[in-house]
């Protein structure tokens, strides 16, 4: 029997004449065998929310570890790439790049980077709501010096 077909044999119940005791005896019957199938039914659902929850719960704390482990190894990896890259700084010369076996290594310029200083003086003229980066950059770019607002390069190491 389904627990909603249990609810709604409640309902007939609201229903049931009671003139005489035969039909108290049948209502108390009834009464008793709803209640025991509601709590069959209630117990098997309350076993199964414990079952989702606990693995659920398994799920959350495998998940937390994989997350440790893989911040584990990026960490290693860049570790490993950073020091490589320390060590090819001496060897290779500017923008020259080395095959190592099945791998390319070497430095690459990044772009410019706009670099605004929090006490910066910035011009009306480069404001919206906020300081307009793109005509900022280019305006360091053509020339115009503005207090506290400058390009940085830098470079990065690549592993192809």
């Amino acid at each position: 029997m389904k627990l909603y077909e249990i609810a709604s044999q409640y309902e007939t119940l609201i229903d049931f004449d009671m003139e005489t005791d035969e039909d108290v005896q049948a209502f108390t019957a009834l009464m008793g065998e709803i209640q025991d199938n509601f709590n069959v039914k209630a117990e098997s659902i309350c076993k199964l929310v414990k079952t989702f929850q606990a693995e659920a719960e398994a799920f959350k704390a495998e998940k937390l570890r994989l997350e440790k482990r893989q911040k584990a190894l990026e960490n290693k990896a860049e570790a490993l790439k950073n020091y490589l890259a320390f060590n090819a700084k001496e060897i290779l010369a500017a923008g020259e790049k080395r095959t190592v076996g099945l791998f390319k290594i070497g430095f690459r310029k990044n772009p410019p980077k706009l670099v605004i200083d929090p006490d910066a003086i910035i011009p009306q003229d480069f404001y919206d709501w906020t300081p307009n980066t793109t005509a900022l950059k280019q305006a360091i770019k053509d020339g115009e010096e503005i207090p506290g607002v400058r390009l940085e390069s830098s470079e990065s190491f690549v592993i192809q």
